[in-house]
């Protein structure tokens, strides 16, 4: 599945097991691709979208939660290109191993970022640039990376509803959506970590 610009082309992947959306970001005037949080069993279908011409230039980690990141490291091996994520993530991907566990899935430990990244921080890849929104709350860690298209919130917002509440107040939360999200154009489209594209009006 496609969405995006003439700029940008988003593909999103579906993983296994989790339904968790894993992205592709495609610049169609430059070549460089983005991969967003790459969720279980997902490289063999991210390989078939990336032709020859195209170069992997980072992969960006809303949240550091297991099946967002099931296939990290096996990303990372194949391309070796930077992960870029929050610094309070690393407790989660610390983690990973046990939380793998738990679905009978027997891993190995996973990579660590290679950039950290913060609130407003500008990342520019491919002649796009993308804003890094911190926004705690799902995780201590959790980030929005807004482009000039849309937004890939991972399970902070979704469609009608928000992730849970994990890390600290819940009114907090609450209230940085409001003032961080809400407060951004209602067309701007909302990739979410799971379940189908909506808008900030939505």
């Amino acid at each position: 599945m496609a969405a995006g610009s003439d700029t940008i082309k988003v593909h999103k992947i579906i993983s296994t097991i989790f339904f968790e959306n894993t992205y592709v970001l495609v610049n169609t005037k430059t070549s460089a691709a983005i991969i967003i949080d790459p969720g279980r069993n997902t490289w063999q279908r991210i390989q078939q979208i990336i032709a020859a011409d195209i170069k992997i230039e980072a992969i960006f980690i809303t949240h550091a939660h297991f099946d967002h990141v099931f296939d990290l490291g096996l990303v990372k091996a194949e391309t070796g290109v930077p992960i870029y994520m929050h610094c309070l993530e690393e407790p989660l991907r610390n983690d990973f191993v046990r939380m793998a566990k738990t679905c009978d899935t027997d891993c190995q430990p996973l990579p660590g970022a290679d950039i950290y990244w913060n609130d407003g921080d500008i990342i520019e890849v491919g002649n796009v640039s993308f804003e890094v929104i911190h926004v705690p709350g799902h995780t201590a860690g959790s980030v929005c990376i807004k482009w000039q298209d849309g937004i890939f919130t991972g399970d902070t917002l979704m469609y009608k509803t928000i992730g849970n509440c994990a890390q600290g107040s819940f009114d907090e939360y609450i209230e940085r959506i409001k003032t961080k999200l809400f407060t951004l154009p209602e067309g701007l489209i909302v990739y979410p970590g799971h379940s189908k594209y909506t808008t900030i009006g939505n």
